[in-house]
């Protein structure tokens, strides 16, 4: 569950992929939104399923990121003693770039829990199981690191905003205008 919990940010290599697709999108389910199960997301949970994409081995690693605790879980789709791979499913033949990038970052976070020099993402259409795309990804912690400090600084400038209006409304807003 992603959040901050006894002054740490708690996150995922999902929610962090999905930053870079989507940015607000990831920072409002990072404060609790739930975005609805689709038919979609069910079809790609089967094809996870048929093409034994089902681990259940959870990584977890605390550490620092500008003087702020970090940690990061995560269950990455296939993991053995030579490999860890991500499963993407998707409902079209394109794939956007920025939909690749999201799911590069996701394995540079499972590289980096599970502290491999490279993974590998396949992206199949969830319609037929059919290969669409499929790349290698090396482990590159500082630019896992990057987008972790970018994900921060939105979350304290959504929290920034949020104390802001409840200071408005709550008669304490600052002077108004004229």
């Amino acid at each position: 569950m992603a959040g901050w919990k006894d002054g740490k940010l708690h996150i995922g290599p999902h929610l962090l992929g999905r930053f870079v697709i989507a940015p607000r999108e990831a920072i409002d389910t990072f404060f609790g939104r739930k975005r609805p199960k689709t038919k979609e997301m069910k079809l790609g949970e089967d094809w996870h399923a048929k093409l034994g994409y089902t681990n259940d081995q959870l990584f977890e690693k605390e550490f620092e990121v500008d003087g702020k605790t970090v940690v990061l879980r995560g269950v990455p789709d296939y993991i053995d003693e030579n490999s860890v791979e991500e499963l993407k499913t998707v409902g079209t033949k394109y794939v956007s770039e920025r939909y690749l990038t999201g799911a590069e970052v996701q394995m540079l976070a499972y590289l980096f829990l599970t502290d491999r020099p490279n993974g590998k993402v396949r992206v199949v259409d969830r319609r037929t199981g059919d290969t669409i795309e499929e790349f290698t990804v090396f482990r590159d912690d500082e630019r896992l690191f990057d987008i972790i400090r970018r994900f921060i600084r939105e979350v304290e400038k959504r929290e920034k905003s949020a104390r802001a209006l409840e200071r408005f409304l709550n008669g304490g807003g600052g002077e108004g205008r004229a």
